[in-house]
């Protein structure tokens, strides 16, 4: 951000920023679910391989913020590995929550699997991102992220009440909204005067 620009088109400019990262989130949860397809075609090796490379449009998106906020390539590149970590995660604790839940009704169920998954997957990218070189840690923004990505997960009810196979409410909402919550977290103050 340009020190030199007023208050005014400071605002416009980080608000501009954020929709172009609201359109990259939407984009990469559009992506999302059309490579399980591609990736049940491929004799991957077991233990959620399949699953990080679904993750992988989002975790570049996630790459791509932390590097643009002036950090390392290496850092950047952890931040991408963290969030399929983070991903596989989520997948796992959503399968786990919706066996756990099986005496519910469906709606009930997918509900709490997608509240339990996006509140993991949310959760542990923060916890993961923490730690990272040059990562603000002190910011009540990384607060919001897990807030928004469990409030996110819950469209997984609506996925499968519509039954959509090849589109999915859930990954576009979610990727934006903690895309947008993320690059907000990472967000750097251009230092005055």
């Amino acid at each position: 951000m340009d020190p030199t620009e007023t208050g005014y088109h400071a605002t416009l400019r980080r608000l501009f920023d954020l929709f172009k990262v609201m359109c990259a989130g939407l984009a990469t949860g559009l992506i999302t679910p059309w490579l399980q397809p591609l990736l049940d075609r491929v004799d991957l090796p077991p233990g959620g391989v399949g699953v990080a490379l679904m993750a992988l449009p989002f975790a570049l998106l996630v790459q791509w913020l932390v590097w643009r906020t002036g950090r390392r390539w290496w850092t950047a590149t952890l931040a991408a590995l963290v969030t399929m970590l983070a991903f596989v995660a989520a997948v796992n604790v959503a399968i786990l929550v919706d066996a756990l839940t099986f005496d519910s009704g469906r709606n009930i169920r997918n509900a709490l699997a997608g509240l339990a998954g996006g509140g993991t997957g949310s959760l542990l990218l923060v916890l993961g991102l923490l730690p990272l070189p040059g990562v603000p840690v002190a910011r009540l923004a990384w607060l919001a992220t897990p807030l928004v990505g469990t409030l996110a997960g819950g469209l997984l009810a609506v996925d499968f009440a519509v039954g959509f196979e090849f589109f999915s409410f859930l990954y576009p909402v979610w990727q934006a909204a903690v895309g947008v919550s993320l690059a907000t977290a990472l967000h750097r103050r251009a230092p005055q005067g």
